[in-house]
Order: C-alpha cells, then sequence, then structure tokens
C-alpha cells in the first residue's frame, strides 16, 4: 500500500521539482517507512514505501533496472513463482528475492505492454521509458489500487491519491454529473469520473499510455466466460475451494502477523481459516459492534470464530459513530463526498488494524463470488434445458425449502409500471434547471437498472464485480480514505478463486453458500457454520437521522445550486425524510454540504 505520484511536462519543460517533492511527503500516510523522488528533465517520479513483505523491505523506488526505464508501483503481485518461471523462459534475469515493482519492470523489459497479460494480483505502477520517450500506466484487473490522473495543456499527473492529483492540477472545480450520482445513488456512476471535473480514474483492468504527446486509455482485460465445471465428486469442489482460497490468502500474506476484519460471518471466518491452514501464525481479530442502538450478533458469533481459531479479537463499538450530530462531520476530510454516516468510523477501525499489523484481511467479495444468479432458472427454460431445470428446481426446494427464484414478479411489475422506479423513489427536491441540464430522471431509470453481463454462468454477480459501486467501495477501504497505514487485502477478490466460483454449478453450491458452509464443516462452531446471512437489522443512517431530527430543520445552503431549497425543506418536515426507504435522500445533501465545507472548491 505505498503511493506512488508522477508530474510529466507535455511540453517538454523542466518537471516541478519542489512540486514533485512536496506531493511525495503528503503520502508519507501512505508510505511512512521511506520517501524518495526521482527526475529526469521532463518528468519526476516519487514514492512513499509501507512495507508490507520481505521483498519490499530492500526495495527502493523509483526504481530503474538501467538507468533510462523507471518505474513506480503500488503493488502485491500473485502467482510470483509462475511469472518468474515465465521471465525466466523470456531470457530475464531474476535475482532471488526481487520486490514486485522490479518484477513488473522485467515483465515490461520482456514482453512491452503486452506484459499485463501475465499480471496477477493488485497493482497499479507507471512506467517511464526514457528510450521512447513514453510513459505505460496501469491499473489492476479489479480495481482493488486506485489511480488518478489529470491532464492539461501542460502538465500530466498521475497518483493512487486523489488529493495529490487535485493540488497538482492546482485545484479543480466539480464535476456536476457526480455531484448528481452523489444525490441520486450515493456514489459515481461513471468508472472514469470523479467528483472534479478535471481529474479522472483510470477504471479497472485499463491501461494509460502517453507517447508524443498523445495520451490514450484502453482496456486490456475482460472476465473470461468460462465451461461450467464438472467434477465427479462433490468433494472435488470443496477440496478445489479451500486451495484456492488458502493460495489466495498466503500470496496476499509474504508475511507472519495479520489482521482479520472478522464479524463472525461465513466470508470472514473462512478467510480466517485459511489463513491458519496458510500457516500465519500471528493473527488478530477486529469487529465492529453495535452494543445499544442497533441489534447486533456480531459480537457473539465473531467471538465463537476467534476462539475455536485461537485467535485474539478486539471489539470496536459502534454506537457513538451512529448516534453523532451533523456538526461532527465537517471535521473529517475525504477525497470525495461520503454518504455513510459510518466512514469515520472506518477510518478509525482501520487505524485501529494498523497498530497489529500492516496488511488487514477482509472477507469482502465473497457474496459476489457465491451468490445466486436471479436468472439462472429462467435461462434454464429459455434454452430449453428441462432436466437441469428440474433438477436445479428440486435441490433448491430442499435446500431452502421453497420455489425457485424465476425473477416473473419482478419482469410482470416492471411491465406494468407497479414498481416504475423514479415514480416510487426519485428525489422531487433537485433544482430543476440542475436536474433538466442533465438528464437526471433519465439517468436514474437507466441506473436502477440491475448491472449484467454477457457472462454465461453468473450475469449479475459478474456485472456488480465490475460496476463502478464496487469500485467506489475498494475506494472507501483505500488509506485515501482512511489515512491508516495498513494495506487491506480481499482474498475473494483473486481471479484464480473468483473465475473458480463463476464456473461452478450455482445449485447447490451457491444456494445459501453451500460451497462455503460444507468448507468450513469440522473447523469453526456449528453456530458459526449454519448462521443464517444477517446483515444490520437497520441502516446506520436511518438510525442517524432518526436521533438527529432536530438537526434538520433546514437546508444547508451550500448546495442550492443543486437542491430546490424550498422543496427539500418541506421534505425534512415531512415523516418521509425519517422512514427507511427515505433516509439517504435525508442524509446526502448534508454530507454533500459537510464535504463542500472542508474540500474548498
Amino acid at each position: 500500500m505505498s503511493g506512488i505520484v508522477g508530474v510529466l511536462s507535455v511540453r517538454g519543460e523542466p518537471a516541478d521539482r519542489p512540486l514533485l517533492q512536496a506531493l511525495t511527503q503528503q503520502m508519507a500516510f501512505r508510505g511512512p517507512d521511506a520517501q524518495h523522488t526521482w527526475v529526469d528533465t521532463s518528468v519526476g517520479l516519487g514514492h512513499a514505501l509501507l512495507s508490507t513483505t520481505p521483498e519490499s523491505a530492500r526495495e527502493r523506488q523509483p526504481l530503474s533496472l538501467d538507468g533510462k526505464v523507471w518505474i513506480v508501483a503500488d503493488a502485491r503481485l500473485d502467482a510470483r513463482g509462475e511469472l518468474v518461471s515465465k521471465l525466466l523462459s523470456a531470457r530475464q534475469a531474476c535475482p532471488e528475492g526481487a520486490g514486485d515493482a522490479e518484477l513488473l519492470l522485467r515483465a515490461y523489459a520482456a514482453w512491452g505492454e503486452a506484459s499485463l497479460d501475465h499480471l496477477l494480483g493488485d497493482f497499479c505502477f507507471a512506467i517511464w521509458d526514457g528510450n521512447r520517450k513514453s510513459l505505460f500506466c496501469a491499473h489492476d484487473q479489479l480495481g482493488v489500487k486506485p489511480f488518478f490522473y489529470a491532464e492539461s495543456k501542460r502538465w500530466l499527473v498521475f497518483s493512487n491519491t486523489l488529493d495529490c492529483v487535485r493540488q497538482a492540477a492546482g485545484g479543480a472545480s466539480l464535476n456536476e454529473l457526480s455531484v448528481a450520482d452523489f444525490l441520486l445513488f450515493g456514489s459515481i456512476r461513471d468508472a472514469s469520473g470523479t467528483i472534479f471535473s478535471d481529474v479522472h480514474r483510470l477504471p479497472p483492468a485499463h491501461a494509460l499510455t502517453w507517447c508524443d504527446g498523445r495520451l490514450s486509455v484502453k482496456r486490456y482485460w475482460t472476465l473470461p466466460a468460462d465451461e461450467e465445471i464438472h467434477y465427479k465428486r462433490s468433494g472435488e469442489y470443496v477440496e478445489r475451494f479451500r486451495g484456492l482460497l488458502q493460495v489466495a490468502v498466503k500470496d496476499r500474506l509474504r508475511t507472519d502477523r495479520a489482521a482479520i476484519a472478522l464479524s463472525g460471518g461465513l466470508d470472514s471466518t473462512s478467510v480466517a481459516v485459511a489463513a491458519r491452514q496458510a500457516g500465519i501464525q500471528h493473527l488478530y481479530g477486529f469487529t465492529v459492534v453495535y452494543d445499544k442502538v442497533i441489534p447486533d450478533d456480531e459480537r457473539h458469533y465473531s467471538g465463537l470464530s476467534a476462539q475455536s481459531l485461537d485467535i485474539p479479537v478486539q471489539y470496536f463499538v459502534g454506537d457513538l459513530y451512529v448516534t453523532a450530530r451533523p456538526r461532527d462531520f465537517p471535521r473529517v476530510r475525504y477525497p470525495q463526498p461520503d454518504e455513510s454516516v459510518l466512514a469515520p468510523l472506518e477510518a478509525e477501525f482501520h487505524k485501529l488494524a494498523s497498530s497489529r499489523s500492516r496488511v488487514l484481511l477482509s472477507g469482502e467479495g465473497g457474496d459476489l463470488g457465491l451468490s445466486l444468479s436471479n436468472s439462472h432458472f429462467r435461462r434454464l427454460l429459455q434454452a430449453g434445458r428441462y432436466g437441469r431445470f428440474l433438477r436445479d428446481s428440486a435441490a433448491y426446494a430442499i435446500a431452502r425449502h421453497g420455489l425457485p427464484p424465476m425473477g416473473v414478479r419482478t419482469l410482470l411489475k416492471r411491465r406494468f409500471g407497479v414498481c416504475d422506479p423514479w415514480r416510487v423513489d426519485y428525489p422531487q427536491w433537485l433544482n430543476p434547471d440542475f436536474e433538466a441540464r442533465w438528464q437526471l430522471r433519465e439517468r436514474w431509470s437507466s441506473n436502477n437498472e440491475a448491472p449484467s453481463t454477457t457472462h454465461p454462468h453468473r450475469p449479475e454477480a459478474a456485472g456488480e464485480l465490475l460496476a463502478p459501486l464496487w469500485q467506489n467501495f475498494l475506494e472507501s477501504y483505500d488509506a485515501g480514505y482512511t489515512r491508516a497505514s495498513v494495506e487491506v487485502v480481499y482474498p475473494y477478490c483473486d481471479l484464480r478463486l473468483l473465475r473458480f466460483l463463476f464456473s461452478i454449478p450455482p445449485v447447490p453450491w451457491t444456494v445459501d453458500k453451500c460451497l462455503t458452509r460444507t468448507a468450513l464443516r469440522g473447523w469453526v462452531p456449528e453456530a458459526v457454520r449454519l448462521r443464517p446471512k444477517t446483515p444490520l437489522a437497520v441502516d446506520p443512517n436511518l438510525v442517524y437521522v432518526r436521533n438527529n431530527w432536530d438537526t434538520f430543520s433546514q437546508a444547508p445552503a451550500n448546495v442550492g445550486a443543486y437542491l430546490d431549497l424550498r422543496k427539500y425543506g418541506a421534505f425534512l418536515k415531512s415523516p418521509a425524510a425519517f422512514s427507511e426507504s427515505n433516509c439517504q435522500f435525508t442524509v446526502r445533501p448534508v454530507m454533500l454540504s459537510a464535504w463542500l465545507n472542508t474540500a474548498a472548491v
């Protein structure tokens, strides 16, 4: 979880060394171990190191092997042994203990921009090729590592830290469409957009190149549509799942010490089991609990999991954050507005975890890998696979004691307008000029459609995995938001594991997470293994709104360009403002206003 930054003069002017040094120092919270810069005429690179592996402790970036091709990277590569074997076959020497940045450089030397076809892991990097006078940057396939950039007539600036790019770009005006997305959906729906009009995101699985004064961005990877896997024995699915999860954890923990966000649910517990199986001796659990304001069983179930795996666990009580007053929020500075009242909680939680380890394991992503597609049964009928339909329907009925979901009810409701999205929930308090300028009613309708892809087995899950909402979620756990010196790793986002999970027969293995429950048999208490899916009983934002109803008596004036303040004020005085279905619309303008007060835009 190192910090990277770069400044390139597109006119060939000397790079601004003081600016580069200031930006690198600004990222010291990302990399407290060392901060270094390199400048060569019109280009400069900066790096702030957080050492999380034995190899990175010996590595210094910016890095070059020949003095002409330089790299800065925030990278953790998977399958390093396989990559090294490929490099040796390509006649690239790989010294023992080579760091990930060096392997990236050698991969570029062997295959150029095609090196991305050989990389697995979480990474973003920038390579300046002095021989070609070109810049080559890339973002990992699922967007675990963020990457931002801004281009002007004079400069191209890039970093994995949004604030650095914004500062180097001399400030930036707001992107009105991103503001609209925040008010409507709570996050930005453009994979390449940020809250600032002149600062862009490099989308996941995309590469950026600059050469001869031209910048281009292109996709280099798409999720493969593998054939469905059919093993002879059901136990083979479980064995393969256990093996891949263990490899995913082991590749992310090239250390003997790690923290884990241990909720007591199936995903985080399975990651904890895999970490123990991988030989991680020093594992420390951290659990967010609510003791008073929200009904919550996390303390009980995480305690059972931790005790069975001999993991010490520390509880982080979230009640205070849910009951905080709105005046507390302007003190929190985020690179982009955040709708969640729990954002300060997440920041403090990550800082607490960093006191034990520089790597924090997370079970996030398990729901995507093991969710049953709503269209599975309908697609079987449409394809004329009646035998498979009957077998899967029977298996589902036995497991869930009910009929399989066909999606027919939802289709009928949409067909006859029963659940028209904007007439039911669309907020009526937007500024009419703002609304018309960006055609927000149409955007609301189109963006409320479920994301999907052409993936043959898991179209909805694949669509969610590649959607901007998932990218936004990962960014909210990145150090650019939390400012905690800890790298969050997601074993369930391992491409090898995901491809397997997306290729297994959905029934029975994804029904009620049958695969995970079977794999955990004998490892954790039955109460944990058989625990039903239990999200928070109440939306924390709803609790916050109801506890602070008196503070919402008037609309914040600094959002008048986006809101009809009279209508929003009337909305705040209505019961709808404090209902479960509308509480987000109550909170978002307030959170946007609080962010504007700290962002100085």
